[in-house]
């Protein structure tokens, strides 16, 4: 009997390793607490879509949502960002040892325009810069700094007031309509639907790469996963799994065609228009990480943007091994 029984468990062994590295993973699932800002949809993308198309599942992880920011139960598995880089730049302005460990995007996918006038005149860029207001998101920090840049690269500098902050898209509609504002900084699908009914000029497209290193004066990175020092210290191969989900929907999704991308419109709020989710898909691809492995150098260049364009004293403290975890790696 016991001779049978340690065949048994034999076979079961020999089993067990010839199955597929997904499958063994499964075996042992993996609770990560991961939260995402919902006014940020597309640069989050891959994120949602490796929990929608079963990637992390695949990968053995439990994926539980909590608020951005929130803290857990310590031992019950690591809490994770998706999100802008504001956000890692906060934590740490607040004490908190946040660390971003993969890129999500290398752009701000924010487009700069200029308002058509409706009754046909058009003064100069520069006059127009100089003279106008320029609406924004308040939710999203990059648009203010974006829009800076853009008047300063046309050499304008920009003046107290002339940023319009707008709480919601209903609220942009309206100002852009009544001619509230002369210029907008702005991201999809407000950029693609203003474009496609003619009603803005852009003036310069951060969804493309080489357009946002021009503009930032080098490569950044603009979203990405982030955690805190202890957790990536001390839960690497399960932050490793969530990288390893996350990029196989981002390789996933540089490679969809408009009928694979259709039936998930909903996760950027376009279940009513998908062939809009479609279309800032394309123009967006691009923007993208999907090696998503981050070095200093990237956030050298947004440190200095943020530097140049706001209270200097603020982020002088902020140096870039503050921001990534450099020694992390997806491999191991």
């Amino acid at each position: 009997m016991d001779r049978r029984r340690c065949v048994r468990a034999g076979v079961a062994a020999a089993a067990a390793a010839a199955l597929p590295p997904l499958y063994r993973r499964a075996q042992a699932a993996q609770p990560v607490w991961l939260s995402w800002p919902a006014d940020t949809p597309w640069k989050t993308l891959a994120v949602r879509l490796a929990l929608r198309l079963g990637y992390t599942a695949a990968e053995g992880l439990q994926v539980r949502a909590v608020r951005p920011g929130a803290a857990v139960a310590p031992g019950s598995g690591p809490r994770v960002h998706a999100g802008g880089i504001d956000f890692v730049l906060r934590q740490n302005l607040d004490g908190e040892a946040e660390r971003a460990f993969w890129g999500l995007a290398r752009t701000p996918q924010l487009g700069f325009a200029l308002r058509h006038a409706s009754n046909g005149a058009d003064a100069g860029v520069a006059a127009r810069l100089r003279d106008g207001r320029i609406g924004v998101a308040a939710h999203d920090p990059m648009a203010a700094y974006v829009a800076s840049l853009v008047l300063l690269a046309h050499g304008v500098r920009p003046r107290p007031g002339q940023l319009v902050l707008w709480a919601d898209a209903d609220e942009a509609q309206t100002a852009l309509v009544q001619g509230d504002v002369d210029a907008v900084c702005v991201g999809d699908p407000l950029l693609t639907r203003w474009q496609q009914a003619g009603a803005i000029r852009v003036l310069s497209d951060t969804r493309y790469a080489a357009e946002s290193q021009r503009l930032l004066g080098g490569p950044v990175v603009c979203a990405c996963l982030s955690a805190s020092a202890r957790d990536i210290a001390e839960h690497g191969p399960t932050l490793r799994a969530l990288v390893r989900a996350v990029q196989r929907a981002g390789r996933w999704l540089q490679t969809a065609s408009a009928m694979d991308l259709v039936p998930h419109a909903d996760l950027a709020d376009l279940a009513g228009d998908p062939g809009m989710f479609v279309t800032v898909v394309t123009h967006t691809r691009e923007s993208w990480m999907v090696d998503g492995s981050l070095d200093e150098r990237s956030f050298h260049h947004v440190l200095r943007v943020l530097r140049t364009l706001s209270d200097s004293e603020r982020y002088e403290a902020l140096t870039p091994e503050r921001l990534v975890a450099t020694r992390w790696s997806a491999s191991g």
